[in-house]
């Protein structure tokens, strides 16, 4: 029944072959089987006929009649194919919209995997700059406690000097 679901099986190898109209063979092998299927041969050379009904005493079917009869079969087949080629039929969204997909699919991965580097990157230097901290916050402490010992020293070193400056002014003053 569905002509693009033909030509589908053997294009993946499902069947053989497939039986279709000329038209439509061509539109669906030029648009979406180019280089992999082809036409092997045609069965008829009666073009197909499509068939539409109005009443009998209609005036449209005397005038539908003769225009299409006069119509030679050379510029039939322009006008069959001026309105088949053009418009794309496809039974599904995927078919149509597939490489765009890809595509942004591929960008959207591209954004994402340059995001997730870029995060790692920043994490990285987080890391660095954390262990710089405790390194700087370590000689704080170690200059803080050598800055108290020196500060306990002076003030021993200033009871030591006036102890001794004490007890030798007692002493010379004993002296004397």
């Amino acid at each position: 029944d569905d002509p693009l679901a033909l030509m589908e099986y053997v294009a993946q190898g499902r069947a053989d072959a497939a039986l279709s109209s000329q038209i439509n063979a061509a539109y669906f092998i030029s648009r979406m089987f180019k280089d992999r299927l082809r036409i092997a041969t045609l069965l008829d050379d009666t073009p197909a006929l499509a068939a539409f009904a109005t009443l009998r005493e209609s005036p449209l079917h005397g005038i539908l009649e003769k225009t299409l009869l006069s119509i030679p079969p050379e510029q039939m087949t322009q006008l069959v194919n001026r309105w088949r080629i053009n418009a794309l039929i496809s039974d599904t969204p995927w078919r149509n919209y597939r490489s765009l997909v890809l595509q942004i699919l591929g960008v959207a991965a591209l954004i994402i995997a340059a995001i997730a580097l870029w995060n790692r990157y920043l994490r990285k230097l987080m890391h660095q700059r954390a262990e710089a901290e405790q390194a700087l916050q370590l000689q704080l402490r170690i200059s803080e406690h050598l800055l108290e010992e020196l500060r306990v020293a002076k003030e021993q070193a200033d009871s030591a000097n006036h102890a001794k400056s004490t007890f030798l002014t007692t002493m010379s003053h004993e002296i004397r």
